[in-house]
């Protein structure tokens, strides 16, 4: 709804990621990000991890990632496509 801020002012995020190229197109990924948007303390941290495959294709690189909320309860699985460079 309306005028309802979500969030913070401050956000902390990080990420790590491992690629592993195997053919000269493809490659896989293993990763793990956290953070959170907060305002003063305390800070809670999210994190998620998982794995995906890279396509180097011609229009640019090509993501497909699985992912699991390691710190919601049940660690709720989500995919993501992602088209083009991080911005």
């Amino acid at each position: 709804s309306l005028n309802n801020v979500i969030g913070g002012s401050s956000l902390l995020v990080g990420s790590i990621e491992a690629d592993w190229r195997f053919l000269p197109r493809f490659a896989i990924a293993a990763f793990t990000d956290a953070g959170n948007a907060f305002s003063g303390s305390p800070l809670s941290l999210q994190q998620g991890a998982g794995m995906g495959v890279r396509w180097i294709s011609p229009i640019g690189l090509i993501r497909v990632d699985g992912a699991f909320a390691v710190s919601q309860p049940g660690t709720p699985f989500r995919l993501h496509v992602g088209i083009g460079p991080d911005l």
